[in-house]
């Protein structure tokens, strides 16, 4: 079925590369590619931070309460990677979605649960779409692991990138409600966004997640900054 999928959806869109827009079977051409930074090596083994030496948790986790129990990205948040995720997140991007989630098929740890954090009904109103529940369902199509609607926003929230690390703690604090509580109890699962700055709202969701009876939460991004802001 994804495959068929696919197929029409190159058919209608014939597949170019996001980044310079040339005829390409692939998200990016081999040039577009070799331009962004990939976070596969000397990583903390905690928060995904890159490190000079791999480190079970690196300084900057150390010092945070972050509730999950792993989370890595596929890239460094600059650049090029910065133009995709921006084109995808908010020009009406979707049908990179598909190709994004390749992207995360290998940091997957075969969870019992996909799913993602949501948006508010006013920023997804204006926005059109979910651009982490895209990515979730794809992935889950991609895997074959089931996804679900396991959170909710129970308020609206400021623009996490306008503000400190402080601000977006108690920005996010208490903004998340479980939707399926039966689903979450004693399952493992992985938590889908699009970039991970300082760890806040992934955090709170994680912890809304356990405090709900999941075993495990694993978090996946297609990117991370790598300087505190």
């Amino acid at each position: 079925m994804l495959g068929l999928y696919d197929a029409l959806l190159n058919l209608i869109y014939p597949s170019r590369c996001a980044g310079c827009f040339k005829l390409t079977d692939d998200l990016l051409c081999q040039k577009c590619a070799a331009l962004l930074t990939k976070l596969d090596n000397n990583v903390c083994q905690y928060c995904g931070k890159p490190v000079i030496t791999t480190v079970e948790n690196c300084r900057e986790c150390r010092t945070k309460r972050l509730y999950f129990d792993s989370a890595r990205a596929v890239w460094a948040f600059d650049g090029l990677a910065r133009e995709i995720i921006h084109d995808y997140k908010y020009k009406n991007q979707k049908y990179l979605a598909g190709k994004l989630a390749k992207r995360l098929v290998p940091l997957i740890k075969n969870p019992d649960l996909i799913t993602w954090v949501p948006l508010s009904r006013k920023k997804q109103w204006a926005r059109g779409y979910n651009q982490a529940q895209l990515l979730a369902k794809r992935l889950s199509r991609l895997t074959g692991g089931p996804s679900a609607a396991l959170l909710t926003r129970t308020r609206h929230t400021d623009d996490q990138n306008k503000l400190d690390i402080l601000g977006r703690k108690k920005n996010v604090r208490d903004a998340f409600g479980i939707r399926q509580t039966h689903r979450v109890v004693g399952a493992r699962i992985t938590l889908i966004d699009d970039v991970y700055t300082s760890g806040s709202t992934v955090a709170e969701c994680s912890r809304v997640l356990k405090k709900n009876g999941a075993i495990s939460v694993d978090v996946l991004t297609l990117a991370r900054t790598l300087l505190r802001t």
